[in-house]
């Protein structure tokens, strides 16, 4: 029966004393029209209502000649609904606690725009069944309806408190659509006509995302080569998207998505109020961005060796940056190398190579994007970069490889555009070192025109730049790299300078870099029995040039100095080395421990040569996964219990980043007695030896099976006749394949490519013979209606390709 105690508001009445109602009835007349862009959009407050109410799923269904949404949560009451439109007008204070009736209301008032015959709101209150019907904007009834014993609800709905009926003729297809666009951060699910929304999210892999929380605002931060020029900013309020902002931040720009439940809403209802809630949001993405772009340093840092000699190999250079110009077709075949699907049971004994191969790819066009985010926010603010204190970090951020593959900032080139006039670059493919000078490499047009630009043009090759003569160094001289673990000042007799140790260390040796009274005769590899420091020295009584392979007297004298104040710098990083941490600075603070524990374990005799304190730091990792320390191993060794040790100390999602480090416990333990032995970590095996093909074998092409043939199984391949003394070339033999595959249905997919890859072929007849008939047995080793089989022939291209 209808609430015998609900009475309409009526026009104009006094609600207190010194107060009068608006006139509600042209205000919601506006609200309606005006509050929405899109009447469509009426879902999206009935989700933010289940949202502000705690609830854990959402069933939207169409039935019953409309659309039905449901959704469990906190219980409504007959006083919340008895008037739906007044939490519309509640003071500011008071918006909070009314948000789930204020977005209720607001649902009702844009689905009424549809001009629906009815929208009724069915609610259990304490025992009873109530049901909210909105005829139009002025009429509204609130009753109590007989709950039927008989009326189950559906398998998972039996917590339903609130279930929405909008009467209506014909699909909500557009309202359902703008739901799916704008719930994708939704943490209820959303079940559709028995379709679960999102069920199978992708795993999304994005380059340096960082993940962050901070009080009721929480969100994710990314770099992204949309975000160049401007920040892509998401807001999520309720679960629900509510506006998409284009940003210019202070500094290097990002995408973002940010959630806070407290957030305002522009009158409009697809805007955020720009009021202090919001700019302290903006406030938390810039200290979280800032935070997100040190890690970026420190990992470019950290990679650069792998970068440097991975751009040194044509085949990955176009993985350089390849948003900068457009991909032809073989570009985009042997980018088919990165897709997830490729996995290593896909092509048999090739696991290990493909793996390697993607994890170079992955490398360069990952620390691709660290540099040209850096590049795009150093031309945006470039006219503001020298007064504005704010944008003084990004003189700071690597932008570019230097010839001795460092990643080099901004301020580095413009201190030496001081004195040498110009920045100099050099284009060759296999960059060598420049002496005197710090010289950028540019393997790419896109990496000298960011010079350019940025420079105005005063960039000059190398090789135009003659008579270099830098200016004398004031003062001891430092190391120039900004991620040194440690730094200690050196002096020995007339000797000065400055050591410490790196985040992203030589894969095998030390860096000098030679002064003298000075002069900088540039920086060197150096074999320091395994060390791997950094180190700059200015010696005024070098005769000449350092020369790594034939050291005279003065220099013999510097580096025993040297080595002998060495260890004192290991010592102090012990002090600051967590076993168990499994960060990336940890894992190379224990590199270089390690460095040091080869150098002074004295293998014949099973005792330390010196630095006995590195008996007592937990360097190894044992089968159970504990680390521990020398002491411990040897005690065990003396007790008859030997431990097994795992041959590289790291965990097991730091090995990638150790590819091309010594193999420190091999030096250590191989032919001891002291352990049981070594265990290979999980990935760490040297992948397979290439399939060799015995070139007397004649590959036979199968036959081909027509379009029309939708033959679930296999057919069955009989061997095309061979003129004697005649064989096809295994290059057009998979030529001939990739043709084929492309008329049939399984190649639709990619069958806009493959014709492409067939004519390319056809004119590298000098590609590898031997690696093209390993490929073309591989394809015969799977079904024609296999549908891996057209992943099988991309990938095959893009390997002859190379």
């Amino acid at each position: 029966m209808e609430d015998e105690n609900y009475k309409g508001s009526s026009e104009g009445a006094p609600i207190e004393s010194g107060s009068f109602r608006v006139d509600r009835k042209r205000a919601l007349e506006k609200l309606m029209r005006f509050q929405m862009p899109d009447a469509q959009l009426f879902l999206l407050p009935w989700i933010r209502a289940a949202a502000a109410s705690g609830a854990t799923a959402v069933w939207i269904k169409h039935a019953n000649g409309g659309l039905e949404i449901s959704f469990d949560g906190r219980p409504w009451t007959g006083e919340e609904l008895r008037d739906p439109y007044r939490w519309l007008f509640v003071e500011e204070g008071q918006a909070a606690a009314a948000a789930r009736n204020r977005e209720l209301a607001v649902g009702i008032l844009t689905a009424l725009r549809l001009h629906p015959k009815v929208i009724a709101l069915q609610f259990r209150q304490n025992n009873s069944l109530r049901v909210l019907r909105v005829d139009d904007l002025h009429h509204e009834t609130l009753a109590e309806i007989p709950d039927l014993a008989g009326q189950a609800s559906a398998p998972g709905q039996e917590n339903v408190q609130m279930r929405i009926r909008v009467q209506k003729l014909g699909r909500f297809d557009a309202a359902i659509g703008h739901l799916e666009k704008r719930c994708r951060r939704c943490p209820i699910k959303i079940e559709i006509d028995h379709r679960v929304l999102y069920e199978d999210k992708p795993i999304v892999s994005r380059d340096f995302e960082k993940k962050f929380s901070e009080g009721p605002l929480s969100g994710t931060v990314w770099l992204s080569p949309r975000a160049f020029v401007s920040s892509r900013i998401e807001w999520v309020i309720l679960g629900t998207t509510i506006a998409v902002e284009q940003i210019v931040l202070p500094g290097v720009q990002v995408a973002a998505v940010l959630s806070h439940d407290g957030l305002g809403k522009t009158a409009s209802q697809v805007g955020v109020v720009k009021n202090a809630l919001y700019q302290n949001c903006m406030r938390v993405l810039a200290a979280q961005t800032a935070s997100l772009l040190e890690q970026v340093q420190a990992e470019l840092e950290f990679h650069s060796a792998s970068l440097f000699g991975a751009l040194r190999r044509p085949e990955y250079r176009r993985e350089w940056m390849p948003w900068e110009e457009q991909s032809t077709g073989e570009s985009v075949l042997s980018g088919l190398l990165d897709m997830r699907e490729l996995a290593g049971e896909m092509l048999p004994g090739r696991a290990e190579v493909v793996s390697q191969d993607r994890r170079l790819r992955d490398t360069v066009r990952r620390y691709s994007l660290a540099m040209a985010s850096a590049r795009a926010a150093a031309l945006v603010h470039r006219s503001d970069m020298q007064t504005e204190e704010a944008l003084q970090a990004l003189w700071d951020h690597a932008v570019i490889l230097s010839t001795q593959g460092r990643p080099t900032s901004l301020r580095a080139f413009e201190e030496q555009r001081g004195w040498l006039g110009c920045v100099p670059f050099l284009d060759s493919t296999m960059p060598e070192p420049v002496e005197g000078v710090l010289c950028a490499w540019t393997p790419r047009e896109t990496d000298r025109r960011f010079l350019e630009d940025f420079f105005s043009g005063n960039v000059r090759p190398i090789a135009s730049i003659a008579d270099i003569e830098p200016p004398r160094a004031e003062g001891r001289p430092t190391v120039t790299d900004t991620n040194l673990l440690i730094r200690i000042p050196f002096e020995r007799g007339r000797a000065t300078g400055e050591f410490g140790l790196s985040l992203s260390p030589h894969p095998r040796n030390s860096r000098i870099r030679w002064m003298k009274s000075g002069h900088s005769f540039g920086t060197d590899v150096w074999p320091l029995g395994g060390l791997r420091i950094e180190a700059a020295i200015d010696d005024p009584g070098l005769p000449g040039p350092p020369n790594p392979h034939r050291v005279d007297g003065p220099v013999m004298r510097t580096i025993a100095d040297l080595l002998e104040l060495i260890p004192e710098a290991y010592r102090r990083l012990a002090e600051e080395y967590d076993c168990e941490d499994p960060g990336p600075r940890d894992a190379i603070i224990r590199e270089h421990l390690l460095d040091l524990s080869c150098d002074s374990w004295d293998g014949a005799s099973e005792r330390w040569k010196s630095n006995e304190w590195l008996d007592s730091v937990a360097l190894f990792r044992e089968r159970g996964g504990r680390m521990v320390t020398m002491r411990e191993i040897r005690q065990a060794a003396a007790q008859r219990v030997p431990l097994s040790l795992f041959v590289s100390s790291h965990p097991d999602q730091q090995l990638e980043m150790m590819q091309g480090y010594p193999k420190h416990l091999k030096r250590l333990f191989t032919g001891s007695m002291l352990i049981k032995g070594l265990i290979p970590n999980h990935g760490s095996e040297a992948p397979p030896p290439p399939l060799v093909v015995n070139p007397s074998i004649k590959i036979i092409q199968s036959v081909q099976v027509e379009p029309g043939n939708n033959s679930a199984s296999s057919p069955s391949r009989a061997p095309a006749p061979v003129m004697p003394g005649i064989s096809e070339s295994p290059v057009m033999l998979l030529r001939n394949t990739l043709l084929a595959w492309s008329r049939q249905p399984h190649g639709k997919e990619i069958s806009a490519m493959l014709p492409r890859a067939a004519r390319i072929l056809e004119k590298r007849e000098t590609v590898d013979a031997l690696e093209a008939a390993h490929w073309v047995g591989l394809l015969e080793s799977s079904g024609e209606g296999d549908p891996k089989r057209g992943y099988l022939l991309a990938a095959s291209f893009a390997a002859l390709r190379r």
